[in-house]
């Protein structure tokens, strides 16, 4: 049965894009990578989980339905409407087997938009000495969105970069777009950006593992590097 959690902190990034931290009323165990799955009057739905094992609150980036697609189940525009004190329903057990591979020497993420959590939790996860492995190289995180006002983590990877551990690639696919007239950074999006940074990086397939996460198009076009030899892990988000 499900127990309860309040909502103590929400982010508003745009109309469409929140993050939102929930304190269970009971324990709630996870690994980094797993989801856990919400819900308002029996409306349900599984969201990965942005926090670290080692933190107090559950933390998710939400991204809402599009008014063309919503339905009367949809989840997410009633979760965007929330305020700080209410309190949704949360399944007891975290799912999902999205996890880091330690036995990999070269960790590549690339994720769009909010798929980028799992990442977060690895990342935070690996920062606090969570995993037995130390990488040699940095954990490489690739992140495309459309608008730079949809970066939900900037700020926070940018200054993880410092310990050396993360190398963090954000990059805005409509670059000539009135909301990105101010990016200085990478444009283009993610798939299409990863064969110049593999090379440049040389991030090799023998000894890599690619972690796939975000909408389904980028995943079946970055699929295709299976065939020369990179191995694959993946979460498709539709």
């Amino acid at each position: 049965m499900p127990s309860q959690a309040t909502i103590v902190k929400k982010k508003v990034l745009t109309p469409d894009l929140v993050i939102m931290w929930l304190k269970p009323n009971i324990p709630f165990t996870f690994k980094p990578g797993q989801y856990c799955t919400i819900g308002i009057k029996n409306i349900e739905r599984p969201y990965s989980i942005a926090s670290a094992p080692h933190e107090e609150l559950i933390e998710f980036f939400l991204e809402v339905v599009p008014k063309t697609l919503e339905t009367e189940k949809s989840l997410s525009p009633k979760l965007y409407d929330l305020s700080v004190g209410d309190t949704v329903s949360l399944r007891p057990n975290a799912k999902g087997m999205f996890l880091l591979e330690e036995k990999y020497p070269t960790q590549v993420m690339i994720s769009t938009t909010t798929c980028i959590a799992p990442y977060i939790s690895m990342v935070r996860a690996y920062l606090a000495g969570y995993y037995k492995t130390t990488f040699t190289k940095p954990i490489y995180l690739f992140h495309g969105v459309s608008y730079q006002d949809e970066f939900g983590y900037l700020e926070e990877l940018k200054a993880a970069e410092k310990t050396g551990k993360i190398m963090y690639v954000p990059t805005v696919s409509r670059d000539t777009e009135a909301r990105n007239t101010s990016w200085k950074g990478q444009i283009g999006r993610v798939n299409i950006i990863l064969n110049d940074y593999f090379k440049k990086l040389n991030i090799l397939p023998q000894e890599s593992l690619l972690y796939l996460c975000g909408n389904k198009k980028m995943i079946e076009e970055l699929r295709k590097l299976n065939q020369v030899g990179f191995k694959i892990k993946e979460e498709i988000f539709f």
